[in-house]
């Protein structure tokens, strides 16, 4: 008969989970160990190996959740806006809002999510990397969508990759509780990023019309 799971199962992995994703942000991934996470759970490693069956079975459950919790609120940010009508830009402002709102309290995971992924078998690196691949993807598509005008094939994935990476970045040097908040760094990458193509497109449109009126 399999072994029935306790009450709190899931409560638990979701703990182990918070323990890893800090001992892999302090010390790396590679120098961990199950016996390093299970004092770090302050449990012993029989009793982690009830939960996980490896360290590597932990690191892709980490990282699972965390770029599924990121293809979320893309498609919560899709079910918002279009309920309400908003325009292409006004999507875009939503994604990296919300995106930077969320990273403001997943910096561990997203340590992980950067420097780790390579230490994953490869089917389950393959996951993981799609997944982050859907979100570059998505953001792509709003940038598109937003200035039609000033992207181009030829410049979209830089102008995407530029995004992103001020973005993905922000756990190297942005604290929550520092003097600049996430939601205020959101508020500098709209106006400098945002503003910053749409007076490209302006300009791009005005030369157009002098072009045409010569």
């Amino acid at each position: 008969m399999a072994r029935t799971q306790a009450a709190d199962y899931e409560d638990q992995r979701s703990a182990i989970l918070e323990a890893a994703a800090s001992a892999f942000a302090e010390t790396g991934y590679a120098s961990c160990t199950m016996a390093t996470l299970a004092t770090r759970c302050g449990t012993s490693k029989a009793r982690l190996y009830h939960y996980y069956a490896s360290k590597d079975a932990i690191l892709y459950d980490l990282l699972e959740r965390h770029t599924g919790s990121l293809l979320a609120i893309v498609a919560q940010v899709h079910a918002d806006c279009t309920a309400r009508n908003a325009s292409p830009r006004e999507r875009l402002e939503s994604l990296i809002r919300r995106f930077l709102d969320a990273y403001r309290t997943a910096r561990t995971r997203h340590i992980a999510l950067t420097h780790d992924v390579k230490f994953l078998p490869a089917e389950r690196r393959d996951v993981i990397v799609a997944r982050e691949r859907e979100v570059i993807d998505s953001f792509a598509a709003a940038i598109e969508a937003a200035f039609p005008a000033r992207v181009t094939p030829a410049n979209l994935r830089a102008l995407t990759m530029m995004l992103m990476g001020a973005m993905n970045w922000t756990f190297t040097w942005l604290k929550p509780d520092g003097a600049l908040s996430y939601a205020d760094f959101a508020d500098q990458v709209i106006d400098v990023l945002l503003a910053g193509l749409a007076a490209q497109e302006s300009r791009g449109v005005e030369s157009r019309s002098c072009l045409r009126a010569a």
